[in-house]
């Protein structure tokens, strides 16, 4: 089980550095709630489509909705992580696959938000 840490890139400008995931379930995400409120899952995909799937807050004890996302073959695609959606604390990603989510060659996962000033 792997947490992600926020990136934070410089005014500057800074390069992304992506994760492979842990496996296709357990890992965690920070949500807004944590870092501010642009916070982002960047999902860097190869060769492979694959799935992303949240679980957003469940409302008066019911359980949340799965929330799932394709991202097609080299693609990237940014999944906001809104603490309105998925609660304050870390929310769990699941994969379809992660054949080509490797963290080399710039294929993977990340966390992002964009500095406030």
């Amino acid at each position: 089980m792997t947490t992600y840490a926020i990136q934070v890139p410089a005014h500057a400008g800074t390069a992304v550095t992506y994760a492979a995931p842990s496996g296709t379930t357990g890992d965690l995400a920070p949500t807004a709630g944590a870092g501010g409120p642009g916070i982002a899952l960047a999902v860097n995909n190869g060769a492979t489509p694959t799935t992303v799937q949240l679980t957003a807050l469940g409302v008066d004890g019911l359980p949340g909705a799965v929330r799932t996302v394709t991202i097609p073959a080299t693609s990237t695609v940014l999944i906001p992580l809104l603490a309105a959606v998925y609660g304050a604390g870390p929310v769990p990603v699941s994969y379809g696959n992660i054949t080509t989510l490797t963290g080399t060659s710039n294929t993977g996962v990340a966390v992002i938000t964009l500095p406030a000033t």
